[in-house]
C-alpha cells in the first residue's frame, strides 16, 4: 500500500508540476526536479536490476565424483570452440553444450595459437618429447616436427618454461605462419616459425650466437610485424621486431643509449605501443612506461625513475601495465612525493600526471587495476588499518573518482591469480567492455562467488551460487564463442568448468523513470483521503512505514 501511495502522489505531482522529463540518476541528465526524494524511494525499493546476464552452469562433469578435472590451459581457437587440457590426463574442446565437450587427445596441451583453421599444439610425444603438434579437427594430432634432436631423440623442442607460461606462447602471424620459442638440441632458445608442416618449420634468427635469446611475449604491432622481448647476450632483455624473416627480424631503438633490458605488459593505444621497460642500464629494477611505433626513433621512455635523485620531470615507477581509457592511458604508479597511485599519460600532450591522491602525501594506496565497463575504470583499494577491500571506479578525473562497492571489514573482494600478469577472468581488457565480473564474499556471507556490474549501483549483483557451502573459488576465466568459460569448485563435483552463455550478447540496462510534459493520460482514480487515513491509523499504532536499504554503499548513491 505504501509504494501505491507513492505512485498516486507522483501522478498528482505530474500534472501539477508538468516539469519532470526524465530522470536517470546514473548520468543526472535532463533532471528538472528540486525534490526527487520520491523518485529516491522508487528507485531503492523497485529499481530493476539487470539480470540479463545468464547464470553460470556446470559445463560437464568431466572427471566423475568430487575429485575434479582440474581444468587449464584455457584458448579461443578460429573454429569458436574452447580448448584446454584436463588436468594432465586429456585434452578436450568444447562448443559450450555438454555433449560438444569432448577429448581430442590424451595427455596434457597447452601452447596454444591458431593458424587458420588448424591448431597448433604442444604435447609431449611418446617418442620425441614435448613438441608442437597440429590439429585439423577431422583425424588425430600430429607432431609438426622433431625440433629438438638429441642424442637420446627425446628432447623437448619446446621447454617447460615457454609451454607453461602464457606470456612466453606462441603468436600467428597473418594466419600464413606462427612464431614462437623454441629450443634445440644444443638447448639455445631461439625465434622459430612454422607453417604447420615439417619443411616450414625452421629457426628464423640466432639471436644469440653464444646461448639462448629466449624471446617471448609476442605482441602484434600491426599486421605483418610482430614485437616480442629477447635477450641478445647478458646484457638484458631488449625489444625486438620481426616479420618472420631473417632480414626482418631486428632489435628496435638501438640507437637509444641508456639500453632498456627489461621489455613487458604490451598495449596499444592509437596505433602506439606502451610497455614496461627498465629506466635505463641494467642494474635498476625500476620500470618505467616506453612507447615505439617500431622505429628507432619512434621508441623512447616517457617516465623516469622515482627514486633518482636527479629526477624532475615524469619520476613515476611503473607498477602496472598501462590501460587505455579514453583518449589517456591510466596505470599504477610509484612517486616519492605521493607514493603508490594512479597516475595517467596523455598522448595528447606527452604529459604524466596524477590521477588523484586516494592516501594522502606519500602513503602508498594498495590499488589495483580490474576491469573497464563503459567510461570507468573500475579498481580495489585494500585497508591496511580495517583490513577491508572496496571497489572503487574512476574516469582518469580526481573529482571523477568514487567508491562503489563495498564489502564487510576483513572481506577479500577480488581473487587475483598468483604470478599472472595477463588479464584474464578479473579483467577483460580490452576484449569485453560492456560488463564487468568480480569476485566477492556471498551475500548471505561465507565463500566467494561471482558478482556482476553493468557500472551501475543496481545492475551490480551476485550472480553465482555455485557452492553455498563453501568456497566456490571461480578463477582461470576465458570468452571463446560467445561463451565464458571459468573453473569453480563445488562439493559433487570438485574443480570443473563452468559456463555463462551468450555472455558477449548481454546489453547494459539502466533504470529510468520518466513523465512526459503535455502528455494525455488514461484518468486514474482514487481515494487519497482514505488513503491518508489508513496511513495515519497504521502509524498511530506505533508502526513506521520503512524502506529496506540496499546492501551496498556509493557516495555517488547517496
Amino acid at each position: 500500500m505504501f509504494s501505491k501511495r507513492i505512485i498516486s502522489m507522483l501522478v498528482v505531482l505530474s500534472f501539477i508540476s508538468q516539469a519532470l522529463v526524465v530522470v536517470d540518476r546514473d548520468s543526472y541528465s535532463s533532471v528538472v526536479v528540486e525534490d526527487y526524494s520520491i523518485l529516491e524511494e522508487l528507485y531503492g525499493e523497485n529499481g530493476a536490476r539487470s539480470r540479463t546476464v545468464e547464470n553460470a552452469t556446470l559445463l560437464k562433469d568431466i572427471a566423475a565424483g568430487n575429485s575434479g578435472s582440474n581444468p587449464q590451459s584455457f584458448f579461443a581457437h578460429t573454429d569458436g570452440n574452447l580448448y584446454f587440457s584436463a588436468g594432465a590426463n586429456a585434452c578436450y574442446r568444447s562448443d559450450g553444450t555438454e555433449e560438444g565437450t569432448v577429448s581430442f587427445s590424451d595427455g596434457h596441451c597447452t601452447y596454444f595459437v591458431s593458424l587458420g583453421d588448424t591448431l597448433l599444439f604442444a604435447k609431449e610425444h611418446e617418442t620425441y618429447g614435448w613438441e608442437l603438434h597440429s590439429y585439423d579437427g577431422s583425424s588425430e594430432p600430429v607432431i609438426v616436427k622433431n625440433i629438438n634432436e638429441d642424442d637420446s631423440g627425446s628432447g623437448d623442442g619446446i621447454s617447460d618454461q615457454n609451454r607453461n607460461n602464457p606470456l612466453f606462447w606462441p603468436i600467428s602471424v597473418k594466419d600464413e605462419f606462427v612464431l614462437f620459442g623454441a629450443q634445440n638440441e644444443s638447448g639455445n632458445i631461439e625465434l622459430w616459425r612454422t607453417d604447420g608442416t615439417e619443411d616450414g618449420t625452421y629457426m628464423v634468427k640466432e639471436i644469440d650466437e653464444d646461448g639462448s635469446s629466449r624471446p617471448a611475449i609476442f605482441y602484434p604491432l600491426d599486421e605483418e610485424r610482430v614485437l616480442f622481448s629477447a635477450q641478445p647476450g647478458t646484457s638484458g632483455f631488449e625489444l625486438w621486431i620481426s616479420d618472420g624473416t631473417e632480414a626482418g627480424t631486428n632489435a628496435v631503438g638501438t640507437a637509444y643509449s641508456d639500453g632498456n633490458y627489461l621489455v613487458q605488459w604490451f598495449t596499444k593505444h592509437n596505433d602506439i605501443v606502451y610497455f614496461a621497460g627498465s629506466v635505463g642500464g641494467g642494474g635498476s629494477d625500476k620500470k618505467a612506461l616506453w612507447r615505439t611505433d617500431g622505429t628507432a626513433d619512434g621508441t623512447y621512455r616517457l617516465t623516469n625513475a622515482s627514486a633518482d635523485s636527479s629526477c624532475t620531470v615524469n619520476c613515476i615507477d611503473l607498477q602496472s601495465p598501462g590501460i587505455p581509457l579514453g583518449d589517456i592511458l591510466i596505470f599504477e604508479g610509484h612517486s616519492i612525493e605521493y607514493g603508490q597511485e594512479f597516475y595517467k599519460y596523455n598522448p595528447a600532450t606527452n604529459e604524466t600526471s596524477l590521477v588523484v591522491d586516494m592516501e594522502p602525501g606519500s602513503d602508498d594506496s594498495q590499488i589495483s587495476i580490474k576491469f573497464i565497463v563503459g567510461t570507468d575504470l573500475f579498481f580495489t583499494k585494500y585497508n591496511d588499518t580495517t583490513y577491508a577491500v572496496k571497489m572503487y571506479k574512476t574516469d582518469g578525473t580526481a573529482e571523477g573518482t568514487s567508491e562503489f562497492f563495498s564489502t564487510s571489514e576483513g572481506a577479500s573482494l577480488i581473487n587475483v591469480l598468483p604470478g599472472s600478469s595477463k588479464f584474464n577472468f578479473e579483467s577483460y581488457l580490452p576484449n569485453f567492455e560492456d560488463i564487468g565480473l568480480f569476485i566477492a564474499p556471498r551475500e548471505s556471507g561465507g565463500g566467494k562467488e561471482v558478482w556482476v556490474t553493468d557500472g551501475t549501483i543496481d545492475g551490480t549483483y551476485q550472480l553465482t551460487d555455485i557452492n553455498p557451502d563453501g568456497n566456490a573459488l571461480p578463477n582461470d576465466g576465458y570468452i571463446a564463442g560467445g561463451n565464458l568459460f571459468f573453473s569453480a569448485i563445488d562439493s559433487e563435483h570438485g574443480e570443473e568448468l563452468r559456463i555463462i552463455r551468450n555472455f558477449t550478447d548481454f546489453t547494459p540496462f539502466k533504470p529510468s523513470y520518466s513523465v512526459y510534459e503535455n502528455e494525455v493520460l488514461e484518468p486514474i482514480t482514487f481515494d487519497y483521503l482514505e488513503a491518508y487515513r489508513e496511513e495515519a491509523a497504521y502509524k498511530g499504532s506505533g508502526n513506521t512505514s520503512v524502506i529496506t536499504p540496499y546492501p551496498f554503499t556509493s557516495s555517488e548513491d547517496h
